[in-house]
């Protein structure tokens, strides 16, 4: 089975339901539900947030050791509106230095104070969620779910008044050392 693109006028009022037109949504129905190539992207569940269709390549990587080398800084991209996000770490490493996050508070357009996020000596796999990002509020939240300290935890950030998040920066005062980094989102499971 594959996607099959069907233009809108094929559908409407006395238009025809024939045998391929049906056998085309079907098959839809089952390339959409299991992402084969060539079909939208399932927005309501995690994806890359660079994916646009499946099977176009694009993998979400924001930092990739093995092609960046050692640096002290990783910058998300500009978060959009109606959307969540999600930081994958697989098997960072910053050495004898800690990793922290801060985040950019897209009215007063500066950076939060930064919290340690992953302590000195320890190579980190887990997921860091950030569901509240384009919302406007007084404290912003991000879940941690980092397997070298295996618990989840919550991270709060005082913003200087109400208002979103533009941007995460993550900062080691050493640098990364091994590992990728990826980005993911989905649809806002919110309203704002």
């Amino acid at each position: 089975m594959s996607w099959t693109t069907l233009a809108t006028t094929l559908f409407g009022t006395g238009k025809p339901v024939t045998a391929s037109l049906l056998q085309a949504l079907r098959d839809n129905l089952d390339a959409f539900a299991t992402n084969l190539s060539g079909a939208p992207v399932n927005t309501a569940a995690w994806h890359p947030y660079d994916h646009v269709t499946n099977g176009d390549g694009n993998t979400g990587v924001l930092y990739d050791f093995d092609v960046d080398g050692a640096i002290t800084t990783v910058t998300t991209p500009n978060f959009v509106d109606g959307w969540e996000y999600q930081l994958m770490f697989n098997a960072i490493e910053t050495g004898a230095a800690t990793l922290t996050m801060k985040v950019w508070q897209e009215t007063t357009g500066s950076y939060t104070a930064a919290q340690t996020i992953i302590p000195a000596s320890q190579n980190s796999t887990g997921l860091i969620t950030l569901p509240f990002v384009r919302v406007l509020a007084k404290t912003q939240v991000a879940f941690l779910n980092i397997y070298a300290a295996p618990s989840m935890t919550v991270a709060g950030y005082s913003m200087t008044a109400r208002e979103k998040v533009t941007k995460v920066q993550l900062v080691t005062s050493g640098t990364f050392a091994k590992g990728k980094i990826k980005m993911y989102r989905r649809l806002a499971q919110y309203s704002s």
